[in-house]
């Protein structure tokens, strides 16, 4: 099923609500990421953890919620509070890869991919493309896929957006920020950006699974683990607007350091005329979204949309 709405409240979307975590917490994090062995911070993620499991409601419903959707997809037993436990745990392990992955700790890491072959034809051709992502595993693995394949991928995000991490991530490299674009539907700025970026044969990445405030008059109701939820049309218009392939990209997490990450087309970048673009998009949002799903049910507890994902209430969860 498929439809469009625009009538979400402008008080709900993910993108104006209030930062959670501390600046103590930040700081600690940078000072570990740099200084500390990952064996040594690792025995705190339980208790930050149980910390969001007793006190915020809001993660545990949500939670909840897509664990449910999971095991009634996969025909398995109901989710019980260990789950939604070990969901939060996930959660707080893949933020500390994160950090030392942003302090280029990347001895770290163990890293295999699958369909990097996709990229590298783009590569051999000189083209850029569009690496759509989701809030599933961690998508700052891109960074060693754009070291892999040795071409800058350019990432559009929300500058205004958990402004807090983004100061922790400047602190922990300074010359990261330089890939990012800020996302401002109300400007053409960022489209011209993208287009240069993809003109100097680069990547630029985004992700797909959230509704922004400003994108909710194009927003694509989709099946999804069995009921509707909102997906912008966004980053789809821009591939069929520009032309550019689409390629889905995901990083899950397979243990301690250990990383798989896929890469699939989604597109090709092929054009067609206006009448038939808006068709496109749909086809491109829907194979997106069952892709989306097939990984979720591969590696639910790496889903990390803390909100009511469904109902369009999209009070994200930081």
């Amino acid at each position: 099923m498929y439809r469009e709405s625009d009538e979400m409240s402008r008080d709900s979307t993910w993108d104006k609500r209030a930062e959670r975590g501390s600046g103590l917490w930040m700081k600690f994090a940078i000072w570990g990421a740099r200084r500390l062995s990952s064996e040594s911070l690792r025995f705190l993620l339980p208790l930050i953890a149980f910390y969001y499991f007793l006190f915020d409601s809001s993660a545990r419903k949500s939670s909840k919620d897509f664990l449910n959707r999971v095991a009634l997809s996969k025909s398995e037993r109901p989710p019980r509070a260990f789950d939604i436990f070990r969901h939060l745990h996930c959660f707080a392990q893949i933020i500390l890869d994160r950090f030392a992955l942003w302090a280029n700790r990347t001895e770290r890491f163990n890293v295999t991919y699958q369909g990097l072959g996709c990229m590298e034809k783009l590569l051999d051709q000189g083209k850029g493309a569009m690496l759509v992502g989701a809030h599933l595993g961690s998508f700052d693995m891109l960074r060693l896929v754009a070291r892999e394949a040795n071409v800058p991928v350019n990432v559009i995000m929300y500058i205004d957006n958990a402004q807090r991490i983004n100061d922790a991530f400047s602190a922990l490299d300074p010359e990261s920020m330089i890939r990012v674009i800020n996302l401002d539907p109300t400007s053409s700025q960022t489209g011209f950006e993208v287009r240069r970026c993809i003109e100097r044969g680069e990547f630029v990445a985004i992700l797909a699974d959230r509704v922004g405030e400003t994108s909710q008059k194009r927003v694509s109701r989709i099946n999804f683990l069995g009921s509707e939820a909102s997906f912008s049309q966004g980053p789809f218009h821009l591939s069929a607007l520009m032309g550019l392939p689409i390629i889905f990209t995901v990083g899950l997490r397979r243990g301690r350091g250990r990383y798989e990450v896929f890469m699939e087309e989604l597109s090709d970048g092929e054009r067609v005329p206006r009448s038939e673009r808006d068709a496109l998009v749909l086809s491109q949002m829907k194979r997106f979204v069952s892709r989306l799903e097939y990984y979720c049910l591969d590696s639910p507890f790496q889903w990390f949309n803390f909100y009511d994902f469904w109902s369009g209430d999209s009070h994200a969860h930081k």
